[in-house]
């Protein structure tokens, strides 16, 4: 297959079409550049990257500036391999602030400043300090006007990438049981819905597998697949384990905190 044709397989939306066209401009820049790099995209951008990326056995790196980042940049070129230091294109920013603040408290502040979202990596909120990963272009900007958040003053210093400590995730373990590894039947039982309202969430596109939508109530899904139901939350199908005495299947779920 041709880009266009890898373009039009794997997109779901307008949207990816567009950044599936970037995608391979990139790729393409770094033959005659030394490195090139997209901004942070978000876990479904990743996989169809990957996706168009892996079909053309184009060269690439990923990374979020710590092991386990949930939004990350893909990387072109013989400089995708200084993923860290001063040569890498993403930073770490500690942020100290007299009161504790949240997620959206930093991700608010740091919009507001005019600054566009894919220039923002993860944010890990501490108790005593947060880590910000953003793009290294933006670190010049961001350091000299970032000086509250919300109404809490902040003290912003740039650390090593290596001096991250990638939080673990919380999880909620609870069983279910399926008759099978429908989409639906999982959706259902993990969400306390009638398979019908379950199906017919799964046809507004409400429902992702693995992170991209998955319209056919019928999809069959496997043991390390991470579902989400919009509006319901994310959970990882951890695996099967056993069988009940009516022979359904005994599912292990861990939904995300």
């Amino acid at each position: 297959m041709n880009e266009k044709e890898l373009i039009q397989k794997f997109a779901q939306d307008e949207e990816e079409i567009l950044l599936g066209k970037r995608i391979f401009d990139l790729a393409r820049r770094a033959e005659t550049a030394w490195f090139s790099c997209t901004d942070f995209l978000t876990p479904s951008q990743l996989v169809f990257c990957k996706s168009l990326l892996d079909s053309s056995k184009i060269p690439y790196q990923s990374g979020g500036g710590y092991e386990g980042a949930v939004r990350q940049l893909l990387l072109f070129g013989e400089g995708a391999a200084y993923q860290t230091g001063e040569d890498s294109p993403i930073c770490a920013l500690k942020l100290d602030c007299p009161m504790p603040v949240g997620h959206r408290d930093i991700l608010g502040s740091v919009l507001g400043l005019g600054i566009r979202r894919e220039k923002v990596g993860d944010i890990l909120v501490g108790e005593t300090a947060s880590t910000l990963l953003i793009r290294r272009d933006i670190l010049p900007y961001l350091t000299v006007n970032l000086e509250r958040i919300g109404s809490a003053p902040v003290r912003v210093q740039e650390v090593p990438l290596a001096s991250i400590i990638p939080p673990a995730p919380q999880f909620d373990t609870i069983h279910v049981s399926v008759a099978s590894l429908r989409l639906d039947a999982v959706l259902a039982a993990v969400y306390h819905l009638s398979r019908e309202e379950a199906q017919q969430q799964i046809r507004r596109q409400m429902a992702q597998v693995d992170y991209r939508i998955a319209d056919s109530p019928s999809k069959a899904v496997e043991p390390g697949s991470i579902l989400s139901l919009r509006g319901y939350g994310k959970f990882l199908l951890s695996s099967v384990a056993g069988e009940t005495r009516r022979g359904k299947l005994r599912l292990e779920i861990k939904k995300y905190i």
